[in-house]
């Protein structure tokens, strides 16, 4: 007890009970329990703090009380197919939904690594944190979820020949990980398998077929080619990739291009625009800008031509852009599609669009004004939220509602004018605003009074 620095344990095979408070307060993070072991008395690993994922056998009969007290960060308990209700009443109830069936943890084999693998040896379990280079096993086929998660020291990664499969997040934030090598059988990459790796560059084989939203955001990656064996992009794979400059889609790829050499992910069909950076220019034949397509980029500017009908959620988020001109082309624009964009100073806004999308513009913190123009008829929730330096906004006679944080935190704005056609207004459209007048049409107090009433002093008819 109390062996802080204590992070693995080994029980022998021999062992048939565990004592109370055997191991209160260790450091223990990813823990086994043999099988044979029956009994595990009360408060055995109370206070292990880092405590992530523990695996128990069904030979576990008996769990004495709090044995996982103050244990806040266990992720997954895995127990045997079929044990799920045992093991629901020999838990407390705050672990209930933490419980996994999966024979494959628990009667895991483990390598001279320490990596846990299936008994059939074709799943890639668990490494341990501490691994700092590894090649997998030949006889591996998949690689799963989580698998190398946050293992910090990691350096290296020799993926063998017969993996057909990298799971969600399995490499994801390994951010000492500069080289990794993917085996030729590699079908599909799972979503943000390798977010927040710190790899420059990486190949991508002929044989991938699927790759997941997000599977290299946050990565250091500068260029990046799509082989033409590519059929399925799930969003955007390199999102946030802020080192990124060249991309390209081998001209053999039916599904996917990079027409124009525009430096940008476009799918065939339907032209959309799945993925770009900061040296995009985007052709005039694409429809749609996708959802996260330039989120997180370093990109300062943007002409969007006018065959361009939608922009998709988050599509230009955090960037760095400074200027918006969206043509009248375009009809729909997507939730926080230009949120966090604090260096940008200038909007104008489309002609056709019917509303104003949720958080579209929030903390864009360099707006001084914008016009909504006439069509508009909802500014969505937390639309202009924390635009700390807006202080002018036109509101069109077409406008019905306004939600919920619409406005909020706009601390520069001091008038609003509220057309006539306002009828619904959400009681904190303008929290943390210090408005000293809201004008109105003449003759509608009443209505505005009832719309606004923590503001009926500040109402002014014209």
């Amino acid at each position: 007890m109390h062996c802080c620095s204590l992070t693995k344990l080994s029980i022998p095979y021999s062992v048939k009970e565990i004592g109370s408070r055997a191991f209160i307060n260790c450091g223990i993070k990813l823990l086994t329990i043999p099988d044979g072991i029956t009994k595990i008395e009360d408060e055995t690993f109370y206070g292990c703090e880092d405590l992530t994922t523990l695996i128990i056998p069904n030979s576990v009969s008996f769990i004495g009380d709090n044995v996982l007290g103050n244990c806040d960060f266990v992720e997954k308990i895995y127990v045997p197919f079929g044990a799920k209700s045992k093991f629901e009443e020999l838990l407390s109830d705050e672990f209930e939904n933490k419980i996994v069936e999966s024979d494959d943890f628990v009667y895991a084999w483990s390598d001279s690594f320490g990596v846990k693998y299936s008994p059939d040896k074709k799943r890639l379990l668990k490494a341990p944190d501490e691994i700092k280079e590894y090649s997998t096993i030949e006889s591996t086929h998949i690689i799963k979820r989580e698998a190398f998660k946050s293992c910090c020291d990691l350096e290296s990664i020799i993926i063998t020949d017969n993996v057909l499969e990298i799971e969600n997040d399995a490499f994801s934030d390994c951010d000492k990980l500069t080289y990794v090598k993917l085996s030729d059988s590699i079908l599909k990459i799972g979503e943000s398998t390798f977010r927040s790796c710190g790899f420059s560059s990486i190949v991508l084989s002929d044989s991938i077929l699927e790759i997941e939203s997000g599977a290299f955001s946050l990565s250091k990656l500068v260029s990046v080619f799509i082989p033409q064996s590519v059929k399925i992009l799930h969003g955007n794979p390199f999102s946030c990739c802020t080192c990124l400059k060249e991309i390209e889609v081998d001209k053999n790829n039916p599904y996917y291009d990079s027409r124009n050499n525009c430096n940008a992910i476009i799918e065939t069909q339907n032209n959309v625009l799945v993925s770009g950076c900061q040296s995009t220019m985007i052709p005039d034949s694409v429809r749609a800008i996708g959802d996260y397509a330039f989120y997180f980029t370093d990109l300062t500017s943007v002409i969007i031509p006018n065959s361009v009908i939608s922009i998709g959620n988050y599509a230009y988020s955090a960037s760095k852009i400074t200027s918006l001109i969206l043509p009248d082309s375009v009809t729909e624009i997507g939730e926080e599609s230009f949120s966090y964009c604090q260096k940008l100073i200038s909007v104008t806004l489309p002609k056709n669009i019917i509303k104003i999308p949720a958080r579209v513009f929030s903390w864009c913190h360099k707006i001084t004004s914008i016009t909504i123009p006439y069509g508009v008829q909802k500014i969505s929730f937390g639309a202009f939220e924390d635009c700390k330096e807006l202080t002018s906004i036109f509101l069109p006679n077409s406008l019905v509602e306004i939600e919920s944080r619409a406005f909020w935190g706009c601390t520069s704005l001091r008038t609003i004018n509220i057309p006539p056609s306002v009828d619904i207004i959400a009681k904190d459209s303008f929290g943390q605003c210090y408005l000293n007048s809201i004008i109105i049409p003449s003759g509608t107090r009443d209505k505005f009074e009832k719309l606004l009433p923590e503001y009926r002093y500040t109402l002014v008819e014209q």
